[in-house]
């Protein structure tokens, strides 16, 4: 189900006929190559919607609201506005509850089909072994032989390809990884090592790129997060060196009251983001694939503990009341 409409919003207007203030929302000027697209919505209220998906964007780029048209004003670079897109898609289908029909001029984003498809499968497994009785082994050598065996391209700067070489791996002894578990066990080493990956290019060129957690690259990590359906979670959790964001649907908690309740637990605001999604009783997740895993198993509970049948005792059985009479 597709809810959403797209107008492109790059109009030349004639000085002339200048806009008014109470027209529409200013926008503020794109910066180069960015430019501004019209977002219609069907159920979800823009000024709320709005508010949730700025956090998802770069520096200098704007979501604004139009309340009289119930429309959001998209001010960004391609790729956010690609990002704003897939969020749109669940965000604006949540207050639906059920399939139905939608425009078919705007066609939903594609989203990957699998987690796992993401990755080639090893060809064989992945052996690292040290030259001597202690770890010899940098991380650049390990991406180099994990690259090796998956055909997997790899991209890092130059600052991240240092910091890859002067780190060990810290395995405390050589290790032959199975073909089936390699792509699990490099993201979990390069996680242990405060590396992360991002996804660059798909496709048959797949090109994936390294970023030090110990340099500024830190601080923009989140900007890189895949989108999936809840769907594909528990696939995630299988790569803990890949971010991801969800939208997980709580229908038994408030959802604003409950962010801020587990807000604490989010240790680092580089990489966790936990944030309700406008006026519905969604949450958003983002955070590298074990932890947003883990997050949802909890939220989960916790939304099945809040239903009304959960909180209600049920009757002892008849037998059990027979007795309780005659004790009386």
């Amino acid at each position: 189900m597709v809810s959403l409409i797209l107008i492109a919003c790059s109009v030349a207007l004639p000085a002339s006929a200048p806009l008014q203030a109470t027209d529409v929302p200013v926008v503020p000027a794109p910066a180069q190559e960015d430019e501004v697209e019209v977002v219609l919505l069907e159920h979800a209220y823009a000024p709320e919607v709005a508010h949730t998906l700025q956090t998802f964007l770069a520096r200098g780029e704007r979501v604004l609201a139009d309340q009289r048209t119930n429309a959001l004003l998209v001010s960004a670079s391609a790729e956010s506005r690609a990002r704003v897109k897939r969020l749109l898609v669940a965000l604006d289908m949540e207050r639906s509850g059920a399939a139905g029909a939608s425009p078919a001029s705007a066609p939903a984003p594609a989203l990957p089909s699998s987690v796992d498809s993401l990755f080639a499968q090893a060809e064989r497994d992945l052996v690292l072994e040290f030259d001597g009785p202690e770890d010899t082994l940098s991380m650049a050598d390990v991406a180099r032989q994990y690259a090796r065996i998956t055909g997997q391209h790899l991209f890092y700067t130059g600052e991240a390809d240092q910091i890859l070489q002067n780190t060990r791996s810290g395995l405390a002894s050589s290790v032959t990884v199975p073909a089936g578990e390699v792509q699990s066990f490099f993201e979990a080493l390069m996680k242990a090592n405060d590396f992360c990956i991002q996804l660059v290019h798909g496709g048959r060129t797949r090109t994936l790129a390294i970023q030090s957690l110990k340099t500024q690259a830190r601080s923009t990590v989140k900007m890189s997060a895949i989108f999936i359906p809840e769907s594909e979670v528990e696939a995630a959790g299988r790569h803990p060196a890949l971010m991801f964001t969800t939208i997980i649907r709580l229908d038994n908690v408030d959802v604003r009251q409950l962010a801020n309740t587990l807000r604490t637990m989010l240790t680092d605001a580089n990489t966790q983001q936990m944030l309700p999604a406008g006026d519905t009783s969604s949450m958003i997740l983002t955070g590298f694939g074990d932890v947003l895993h883990a997050q949802v198993q909890l939220l989960r509970a916790i939304d099945a503990a809040s239903r009304p049948e959960a909180r209600t005792l049920p009757a002892p059985p008849a037998d059990e009341q027979a007795l309780q009479s005659e004790g009386e």
